[in-house]
């Protein structure tokens, strides 16, 4: 059985966190990023998310 732990998370924050988990291939691609300030807030399974970006 699948559970999900939905909670309201910071969209910067998980986002910011994967940049550091791609962060070597990113230089090694040479990729820009940009972040926008006051990204919102959403409510999701955080760790399920993250997954998603890194998929």
């Amino acid at each position: 059985m699948i559970t999900y732990n939905f909670k309201e998370n910071s969209s910067e924050d998980i986002i910011k966190n994967v940049l550091v988990t791609l962060e070597d291939k990113i230089v090694a691609n040479n990729i820009k990023t940009l972040i926008k300030s006051n990204l919102p807030t959403i409510l999701c399974d955080k760790k399920r998310i993250r997954d998603v970006f890194l998929i």
